[in-house]
């Protein structure tokens, strides 16, 4: 994965400074399907409870939470 996003970076930064931005792009793209994938399997776990309220995506009420 290093290799691709490499060729994303570009072309004017050499060196350590290329090896940073490299590096940046990297964590961002991982932290991008991490969260992604955390929160539709949240969403996939949550969806039937009682307390996971409709305007997001649930069956229950806010109200629900606090019991």
């Amino acid at each position: 994965m290093r290799g691709q996003i490499e060729a994303i970076v570009h072309k004017k930064y050499e060196g350590e400074e290329r090896a940073y931005k490299t590096q940046c792009v990297q964590k961002l793209t991982f932290d991008t399907i991490f969260y992604t994938f955390v929160t539709i399997l949240a969403y996939l776990l949550f969806r039937e409870e009682y307390w996971f309220p409709e305007m997001v995506g649930g069956c229950g009420s806010c109200p629900q939470i606090y019991k």
